[in-house]
């Protein structure tokens, strides 16, 4: 039982256990003094493993995402390479990079389907995992600080 609850690794995959929905958004644009960009990147000076974290704006609302869950992409490729393990939705990602002119933010959420194994877990219907992917015409959109 405490294998099961605490342990047991989640399977993005496997999707008799798990259900995955993407939801796409269109970024949008901010400035800093003279310079406009979409995602505001944010270095940590501290500890064993640096972490960036970015900050997004889609319909005024302000998000929050880091590189442990979430990556930018920029360029040719929908997709960067840090994300391409992940289940997504390739059409759908392209009709959004169509639609928005290479600038929108991707966010896979990964749910624990409602089984007996999830069910003994006290998993069922909970969140197991969520990436943010944020696509950007050019690293030049990409504001560091």
């Amino acid at each position: 039982m405490l294998y099961l609850t605490f342990f047991r690794p989640v399977d993005i995959n496997n999707h008799q256990e798990t259900r995955t929905s993407i939801t796409c958004k269109p970024l949008q644009m901010e400035n800093k003094s003279d310079d406009f960009y979409y995602v505001l990147a944010t270095r940590s000076k501290s500890g064993k493993h640096p972490i960036v974290s970015y900050t997004y704006w889609t319909g005024n609302d302000k998000y929050t995402t880091n590189s442990r869950f979430g990556s930018v992409s920029d360029g040719s490729r929908i997709i960067n390479l840090s994300a391409s393990a992940l289940p997504w939705d390739k059409k759908q990602l392209e009709k959004e990079d169509a639609k928005t002119g290479h600038a929108f933010a991707a966010v896979m959420d990964v749910k624990y389907k409602n089984t007996v194994v999830n069910g003994l877990g006290l998993k069922a219907n909970r969140n197991a995992a969520t990436y943010t992917l944020l696509r950007v015409p050019s690293p030049e959109m990409v504001s560091e600080r």
